[in-house]
This record gives structure tokens, C-alpha cells and sequence, in this order.
């Protein structure tokens, strides 16, 4: 149930009767296995899949790397979401790969340092590309997008201060208000300070973003049970001492911006 957060009914009984039997049948297979549900289940809220057979292995390389980055972030600082799957295999949305996490519970109201850790989720595939090879990619359109509106969120619910509140309560999206965010310094500083944090989380805990990328490369696909085990079974204890690297707080995290 923790997996389907956001379907109906409808969806879920046709990902289990229709979409599951689908793809065993077409894998030659008379039953159907929990990996097929899963996967089916995925279908209904990603696309299906549309592997890119001729990729580069040394692009697979980077892709799952950034996959794993935002999984192993996802994993430290919103530890209210599940993970359901890790994937790079492309989808018929687009995707070349992703991450998909669902609340544990329903969210009616957030707190609004939910929004920066959503950021630091969002900026840690491009960390992870950047740790790995030194170079960046052009793979953070649907990242940057969501730091974007994450800045937007963060900025309108007073987090600022109400001067920028003011400034930006207008809607995300048109031309003049992203031209504002655009030369807003405060923004930029921001932004620039998650990427550090970031960058900073991924590095104490390479030994487990390398484990499930290297796991991806051999598999494509990883189900949310075996995402966490993986991290879980890397785990450096030098790594989990107390010090902060993402400031849990409002006050910690304004007081370093």
C-alpha cells in the first residue's frame, strides 16, 4: 500500500490483473512475480519502458551514479518518504532514470524545511556525476526545475522573510518572476550553499552511492527493499557520526546562508 501513493483503486487492480500478466507473458513465464507487480506499478505512474539498447557504457557509467546520488541523499534527509525503485532504464515519459519515493503517511501540511531538503535531493545526481568524473552533464532538467520551484516554495512561505514573500507570491513559471529569481543574490547564495552540503553528504557516503550504482549497472532495476539494503550494507560507521553536514533546522541552516 506504502508503494501506491497517489493511485486509485482502478490503477492498482489493472497494474496487478492487466500490466503484471502483460510483461510475464512476454517474458515467457506462466506466473507472475512480485518484481512484474512492482514493476507494473511503476508503469502506471512513470511510463513504460524504452530501453536504450546502444548506450555507452561509460554514459550508463555516469547515469547510474547519478541515480544512486539522489537515492543515498533521498535515503539521509527525508527519511519520511519510502523508496520504491531506483531505475536507469529509460521510460516512454522521457526519463532516462529516476528515483521514486512516496510518503509514509499523507502529507496535509509540510514543513517548510522539507522543501530544502527536497533541494539537496534534487542537486545530488549532479553531485555524484561531478565526484565521479570531475566533469558535469546536461542531466539536471527535471532536478533543476524542481530546485527552482523548491526555491519558489521556500521563498512564498516566508522562509526568506516576508520582503521576499512579498516579492514572490506571484506563480512560478512566468517569464518576469524567474528573471526575478534569476538575479536575486540571496537565491543564488542559496542555491550555491545546498550544492556544498550536498556535494558533502555524497563524498562521506561514496562507499554507498558507489555499491548501488555498481548494482544498477548489473541490474537496471532495484526495488525500494533492495535500495536500503545495499546502503545499509555499505555503511562506513566513521561516516554516521554526529557532526552535521545538512543543518537540521531552520535557524542552523539560515544561520550558515
Amino acid at each position: 500500500i506504502a508503494d501506491t501513493g497517489g493511485m486509485t483503486p482502478a490503477d492498482i487492480a489493472g497494474a496487478i490483473t492487466k500490466d503484471a500478466v502483460r510483461i510475464a507473458f512476454f517474458d515467457g513465464r506462466r506466473k507472475v512475480s512480485q518484481r512484474d507487480i512492482d514493476r507494473a506499478l511503476m508503469e502506471q505512474v512513470m511510463g513504460m519502458e524504452n530501453p536504450v539498447e546502444e548506450m555507452e557504457e561509460s554514459q550508463r557509467r555516469v547515469l547510474a551514479y547519478h541515480e544512486a546520488g539522489h537515492a543515498v541523499a533521498q535515503y539521509y534527509v527525508m527519511p519520511d518518504q519510502k523508496i520504491v525503485r531506483a531505475t536507469i532504464v529509460r521510460l516512454s515519459t522521457g526519463s532516462q532514470g529516476h528515483v521514486m519515493p512516496v510518503d509514509t503517511v499523507d502529507q496535509h501540511i509540510e514543513p517548510v524545511m522539507r522543501y530544502v531538503y527536497d533541494i539537496v535531493v534534487s542537486l545530488a545526481g549532479r553531485s555524484a556525476e561531478k565526484i565521479l568524473t570531475g566533469e558535469i552533464y546536461n542531466s539536471v532538467g527535471g532536478d533543476y526545475r524542481n530546485v527552482q520551484y523548491n526555491l519558489w516554495r521556500l521563498a512564498v512561505t516566508g522562509y526568506f522573510g516576508p520582503r521576499m514573500a512579498m516579492r514572490y507570491s506571484g506563480f512560478l513559471g512566468t517569464e518576469n518572476q524567474l528573471a526575478a529569481m534569476g538575479a536575486d543574490d540571496t537565491l543564488e547564495k542559496f542555491w550555491m550553499r545546498m550544492e556544498e552540503f550536498t556535494e558533502r553528504l555524497l563524498r562521506r557516503h561514496w562507499k554507498e552511492v558507489t555499491a548501488l550504482a555498481e548494482e544498477l549497472l548489473q541490474r537496471n532495476t532495484l526495488n525500494g527493499r533492495e535500495v536500503v539494503d545495499i546502503i545499509e550494507a555499505n555503511q562506513d560507521p566513521d561516516a554516521l557520526r554526529e557532526d552535521e553536514i545538512i543543518p537540521r533546522t531552520l535557524a542552523s541552516i539560515r544561520a550558515q546562508t
